[in-house]
């Protein structure tokens, strides 16, 4: 405070105080309000509510030290007291306002400033590397292993911008441009959609599995960036496929031969039925045995991407007729087969195709032990003749609805009393999904439960290249 603005400070309380003593003296009202107007000055002009109540303590002391009890001057007295009261309580009451507003937000700040610790806590202990962008694509959060995947500093990380991620993996992958060109598309767009990319990375060699995820708020919207290590998990798998391939091959050969000596037995035994019967077992076990090992063999080779579909326009009715010529006489589970006027040609593998359609009406006798005819029918697709749809039924034991979303799964078999004695491995659905999505089709089952039959339909695309996928 300058000298001058003291000077005058001083000036007011004075009058303050000259004002308070007219009204305590001669009690007139208009030295009251002058004393309320120089009260609301000396609080603009100097520390607000407290130095009021100072100044007016200070003016009020020598003022009560001459008023005589009783008299008309402590009534007076009295009065300015109460008008000061009276004149600072909506003061007073905003100052403890502003006491707890600001106590509250101290609270929040304390406890926003927590979160933030436990949240930077949280990401630091990630073990996966993670980046996470605001909508304009600005890295709000990056931990250390991302920074040490893409190799540069945590704090450059932090400057930079999302789309950065791709850049900086782009020099240390092992080809997968497409994968990498496409990564820096979603990142520059901040399309935040749900994506996976399988990337091979150099010095050192590592596998990695980048997901992009979005970051949804309230107010504001992001993206974010896993980066996990997963070379451990690709070993394994890798040498898993080794180990069922080797497997599957070191099997074959054997198998084969037990299969021919059986059938060459059963011709030169033709009249022996006790031979006949057994020669029979061993011949139908071996074909069984076989066929598990095609299902390992054939989910292998979709696994690693090296089955091949040789899709091309092919009639859907052929196919079709070939499965009736295939599958063998069943007098319990008829086959019958229906296809509509309007079923157009197909762009399908027609060996896989065949393939499919005949585990489903494998799997269809197989859970029909009391018998009941299978029906497969081909009709137009509901979206506006791009697809054929086919549905094998049957009259079996059914299915509760809770496997049914399990049922393509590998491995999984339904397990209850009336399938017990039902041999299987589980993977005869799982690799008909596989190669019904290689055609870009789509396979579900239906079920109106236990001991209702099951429906399975796919669909295939129509051979018109307009609608063709």
């Amino acid at each position: 405070m300058t000298v001058r603005e003291a000077t005058a400070t001083g000036r007011l309380q004075e009058r303050y105080s000259e004002a308070l003593d007219s009204y305590v003296r001669d009690g007139g009202e208009g030295a009251l309000l002058d004393a309320y107007e120089l009260g609301r000055q000396i609080m603009d002009s100097a520390g607000g509510v407290l130095d009021l109540s100072a100044v007016h303590q200070s003016a009020m002391e020598p003022i009560m030290r001459r008023t005589r009890m009783g008299s008309a001057r402590e009534h007076a007295a009295r009065r300015c007291h109460e008008f000061l009261d009276e004149a600072l309580s909506p003061f007073e009451m905003a100052q403890r306002g502003f006491r707890e507003a600001n106590l509250r937000l101290m609270t929040v700040n304390s406890q926003l400033a927590h979160q933030s610790a436990q949240l930077s806590a949280v990401i630091a202990s990630i073990n996966d590397g993670l980046v996470v962008a605001d909508s304009e694509g600005a890295v709000t959060a990056a931990n250390e292993p991302a920074a040490q995947v893409l190799g540069v500093p945590q704090d450059v990380l932090l400057r930079g911008d999302v789309a950065s991620v791709a850049t900086l993996l782009a020099r240390r992958c092992q080809g997968g441009e497409d994968d990498v060109r496409d990564l820096r598309w979603r990142l520059r767009r901040r399309d935040a959609q749900p994506a996976t990319v399988d990337l091979r990375l150099n010095s050192p060699d590592a596998d990695l599995l980048v997901v992009l995820f979005p970051v949804r708020g309230e107010a504001e919207h992001g993206i974010g960036v896993t980066l996990r290590d997963v070379t451990r998990e690709r070993e394994l798998i890798r040498a898993k496929d080794e180990l069922v391939a080797l497997v599957s091959h070191e099997l074959r050969g054997p198998l084969s031969n037990i299969i021919g000596f059986a059938d060459l037995l059963l011709m030169q035994h033709k009249g022996d039925d006790s031979a006949v019967e057994e020669t029979t077992i061993i011949a139908d076990e071996g074909r069984r045995l076989a066929g598990i090992i095609d299902d390992f063999l054939d989910l292998q080779r979709i696994e690693r991407g090296a089955m091949r579909t040789d899709r091309r326009m092919v009639e859907l009715a052929a196919i079709l007729d070939r499965m009736v010529t295939v599958v063998p006489d069943d007098g319990a589970c008829p086959l019958a087969v229906r296809v509509a006027q309007d079923v157009a040609q197909v762009f399908a593998d027609p060996e896989r195709v065949l393939q499919v359609l005949l585990n489903l009406v494998s799997n269809a006798r197989k859970y029909s032990p009391d018998g009941g005819r299978i029906t497969v029918t081909a009709s137009a697709g509901p979206d506006a003749g791009a697809t054929i749809t086919v549905t094998v039924a049957d009259e079996g034991l059914g299915i509760e609805a809770e496997a049914i979303p399990r049922l393509f799964g590998e491995f999984y078999r339904v397990q209850t009393p009336d399938r017990q004695g039902i041999s299987g491995t589980g993977l005869g659905l799982s690799i008909c999904r596989k190669i019904i999505h290689a055609h870009h089709g789509e396979i579900w089952a239906e079920s109106d439960g236990p001991g209702q039959g099951t429906r399975v339909h796919f669909t295939l695309p129509v051979a018109d290249p307009a609608v063709r996928s």
